[in-house]
């Protein structure tokens, strides 16, 4: 048996944990790019901040490979008052779907 090294398994925890934190602030930072091109496209006003993940877990591609898949949420508003929910998923870094985003429908209550 060969022995363990400590500060090599640390090593590599710190390693795959930066690795995990990048990843997950890059498909944030997409999703959030994502949401304010289609918010624009419908000419609703995006609201930045509101960008969140809803669902996290494993699935496979087209290819069989094994991508996170994620399900963020985001808040828009037609008229500058009211609040609408869209959502949009990514498979990796792959858009799957958006919400469609109406900017006559009638605010949520």
């Amino acid at each position: 048996m060969l022995p363990v090294d400590s500060s090599g398994v640390l090593l590599l925890v710190l390693l795959a944990t930066g690795f995990w934190w990048y990843s997950n602030h890059n498909a944030y930072e997409f999703a959030r790019q994502l949401g304010a091109e289609v918010c624009a496209r419908a000419a609703v006003q995006f609201l930045d901040h509101t960008v969140s993940l809803h669902r996290l877990r494993l699935r496979r591609d087209d290819d069989g490979r094994v991508r996170i898949y994620r399900i963020y949420r985001f808040d828009y508003s037609t008229d500058g008052l009211s609040r609408q929910s869209g959502q949009l998923a990514l498979l990796g870094s792959r858009v799957l779907w958006v919400s469609e985003i109406a900017a006559d429908r009638e605010p949520l209550t």
